[in-house]
């Protein structure tokens, strides 16, 4: 209990100054003009608790609000007391339904959401959050709306993995038809058809990141699913990074057959035609490329098979 008058008047207003985030009042202000300024601060936090909304005032404000008038310790500051802490709950539950909101009205895609998280755990977190204050606004069917969002989130990646696994299968069958007759395929169509049909183990890649999402929740059989995924891009990369290599071999020997085409159609007159110098280069290129088959293609062949044939003999 206060001691005077004074002192509750004192504590009330800083009570209620605390409540309506403003300022103490400040020194050497006529009592006049104190009074005046109580009466209109007062009056204002009558009407803020009548309304039962805590407007812009914070959850903390409203519970130190409490604290304040629980010390002053009569009926009338009990009752603020109460409503202040009443005030306080509303505002945490305001400020929780409209953080949820905005971040739900902000959100970007799915897809661009799994770069960087899980988008069904997301919302499922925001129906948690709507549901830890079921009776504030429409908070309960928020909450079912995201968990519907959620489910639906789960199905579509799914049949996304599905379709992106088949994708990618069919991009394997192609190159391995490439592959059976590879002698007989030209370096141009072999580039070209890289540039079209594109890479299986990429296209995988985006059905691994939604078979992970899924597996976390345990969802249909994504487990079983991403385990033979993710073999099969090891697969994937390991045979296009086999392709790759005799890609740039068969870049290599077709250069090298060009140079020599070149060269034994070359005689005497390339001298006067195109000046001795010229044809110095070109023939240091030819050259050079076929030194580069010779080192980079048939000496490692060769190497192999001896250590092949040495191994047989002791083995």
């Amino acid at each position: 209990m206060m001691n005077s008058n004074s002192d509750r008047a004192d504590a009330f207003a800083r009570a209620i100054a605390i409540a309506m985030n403003t300022n103490a009042d400040p020194d050497n202000t006529a009592p006049a003009l104190i009074t005046e300024r109580r009466q209109r601060s007062e009056a204002a936090f009558r009407k803020l608790v009548a309304s039962g909304d805590p407007g812009s005032i914070s959850e903390r404000d409203w519970k130190v609000a409490a604290q304040h008038f629980d010390a002053i310790g009569d009926a009338e500051a009990a009752d603020f007391a109460q409503q202040c802490r009443t005030l306080a709950e509303q505002a945490r539950q305001k400020r929780i339904y409209r953080c949820i909101s905005a971040l739900i009205a902000s959100a970007i895609s799915p897809d661009e959401l799994l770069k960087t998280c899980n988008p069904i755990k997301q919302y499922e977190d925001y129906a948690q959050q709507f549901l830890s204050i079921p009776d504030y606004q429409d908070a309960r069917q928020r909450a079912a709306a995201c968990q519907q969002k959620a489910d639906e989130l789960r199905e579509t990646f799914y049949q996304e993995a599905l379709e992106k696994i088949e994708e990618a299968k069919t991009i394997s069958d192609i190159w391995g038809k490439v592959d059976a007759d590879w002698k007989h395929s030209s370096l141009q169509w072999i580039q070209q058809l890289t540039v079209s049909v594109g890479s299986a183990s990429e296209i995988l890649d985006d059905a691994i990141v939604r078979l992970q999402v899924l597996a976390d929740s345990d969802y249909r059989d994504a487990k079983a699913l991403l385990a033979d995924a993710e073999q099969r891009r090891k697969e994937y990369v390991r045979a296009e990074e086999s392709r790759k290599r005799r890609i740039k071999d068969k870049a290599v020997l077709a250069d090298a057959l060009e140079c020599m085409v070149m060269l034994s159609s070359d005689d005497d007159d390339s001298d006067r035609n195109h000046g001795a110098r010229g044809n110095y280069s070109l023939k240091a290129g030819c050259l050079g490329a076929l030194l580069y088959l010779l080192v980079c293609v048939i000496a490692p062949l060769v190497l192999f098979c001896i250590v092949c044939k040495i191994f047989n003999l002791f083995f």
